[in-house]
């Protein structure tokens, strides 16, 4: 076993350093993806079912190729190395299934990929059907689970006992639920646990990811009234990306349900903007143009799909699609080609890109924010310092004092407003009075616009 390890690595090596062509290893055609502070190399690897995929991992960091969805694997089980591959190592995988395969790194989901993988006669999809004993297996199985369901009631652990699981305990804990119990009650529980909690917190958002999907997969679009746009939105980019895992066929039947779900202008915006998640992780967050061709289809809500395609691309585009040297891009050419929509959705979440994959300062945001030669972006921009700012304090002075720091009397009140309405949107415990207390923080001529507008927003959604 030692001697054929040393021989898989040497043939790796040698693979990798372009001292010998990718032939056939074990009888099998071998083929290499590099995984590389940049993503997958390539991002789409194309084989047949008599080949072989061995993942090189040339980051500095561990990384762990595994089937979409994130973070349970569920779509082939078996492209799972159950472990992470250390840096310099590999992991070799002999897939078994004709079919198209998403996958991503379980450590960094932002990063992703696919596998298509050709039958001998050439077929990409393989169908299936099951066999009559595993239909009527799976619906005595379901009687059972409403019978003790009607029995015993839901078993659910306490909320602060599943904060203190591990993420593992978590995804299961939450599987289990969504077998023995209607799925609206799992997001339910979900909810009044993490109540006030913000998206970024922890593995939050991740989760409320995992039950959106499990709500797709259950209820099929009839469910996405279930999703709530707390925790930045995790159970509608769940719900889409299930939804929207094999093509966009029902892009207009998603904006049918989003719009069903609530004649207010807060939930629908919420749950379009969600859709333009989905759409940018259907093409891999690798074609922003299409992307946006996407969101221009539907009838209504395309600035919110906008700005679900842009955050989708801040948090999950390969690290070269930006440039710290240009803290603009791509924005100001999405603005000059699509309009100042796209100026304002794409500033909305360059702060996000600066912070995240440059390590700018708050100080450094604010300069490009007021030196952007376009006023949408510029006001996106500022709004996002305030989200920022809500999301990265409880109390109210605290969050004035860093809209403060922009040093412009308007956007200093348009920070503070957007800051407060972060506090509603994110149902953040205490929002009421949290919010009113940024608004009066501000100069008198300023305080009604802030106080209306949290008032309209909480309107909107219900608080």
């Amino acid at each position: 076993m030692k001697f054929l390890f040393l021989v898989l690595t040497t043939l790796v090596l040698l693979v990798t350093s372009n001292q010998l062509p990718a032939t056939s290893y074990a009888h099998f055609e071998t083929h290499i993806v590099k995984m590389t502070p940049n993503g997958f190399e390539p991002q789409i690897m194309k084989l047949d079912v008599n080949s072989a995929v061995i993942f090189v991992n040339q980051d500095t960091n561990e990384r762990w190729p595994a089937s979409n969805t994130h973070p349970t694997h569920e779509i082939y089980p078996e492209f799972d190395p159950k472990q992470p591959i250390a840096s310099g190592g590999s992991w070799a995988f002999k897939p078994k299934n004709a079919g198209t395969f998403k996958f991503h790194d379980h450590l960094f989901p932002h990063m992703r990929g696919t596998l298509e993988v050709t039958s001998e006669d050439g077929q990409t999809v393989i169908k299936t059907t099951k066999a009559w004993d595993t239909e009527f297996k799976d619906w005595f199985v379901y009687l059972v689970k409403k019978f003790k369901l009607l029995v015993f009631g839901n078993q659910n652990i306490p909320g602060e006992k599943f904060k203190s699981l591990t993420t593992e305990q978590q995804i299961s804990e939450i599987q289990k639920m969504a077998e023995n119990q209607e799925i609206d009650q799992v997001w339910r529980y979900f909810t009044q646990t993490f109540t006030g909690d913000p998206g970024s917190r922890g593995n939050i958002h991740d989760l409320a990811h995992l039950i959106g999907g499990l709500i797709y997969q259950k209820n099929g679009f009839a469910g996405l009234g279930i999703c709530t746009p707390e925790y930045a939105f995790g159970c509608y980019h769940g719900f889409l990306d299930k939804a929207f895992q094999k093509n966009l066929d029902n892009l207009f039947l998603a904006e049918q349900s989003c719009r069903a779900i609530s004649a207010q202008s807060g939930p629908f915006a919420s749950c379009v903007h969600g859709i333009g998640h989905g759409i940018a992780s259907f093409y891999q967050t690798s074609d922003l143009k299409t992307s946006i061709l996407e969101c221009q289809k539907l009838k209504e809500g395309q600035d919110f799909c906008f700005d679900g395609v842009l955050m989708e691309f801040s948090r999950s585009a390969p690290q070269s699609f930006y440039s710290k040297e240009n803290p603009y891009a791509p924005c100001g050419d999405l603005e000059a080609e699509f309009g100042p929509t796209l100026g304002f959705a794409c500033g909305r979440n360059q702060g996000t890109v600066l912070t995240t994959r440059f390590n700018f300062s708050r100080q450094q945001i604010i300069a490009v924010c007021l030196a952007s030669p376009s006023i949408d972006f510029q006001n996106a921009c500022i709004d996002s310092l305030g989200y920022d700012a809500a999301r990265s304090s409880n109390d109210p002075p605290g969050i004035f004092n860093q809209c403060q720091d922009i040093q412009n009397k308007s956007l200093v009140a348009r920070c503070a407003r957007a800051a407060a309405g972060e506090l509603v949107f994110q149902n953040i415990v205490g929002w009421s009075e949290k919010s009113q207390q940024v608004c009066h923080l501000l100069k008198s001529d300023y305080q009604l616009d802030c106080q209306s507008y949290i008032q309209e927003l909480a309107k909107q959604y219900g608080r």
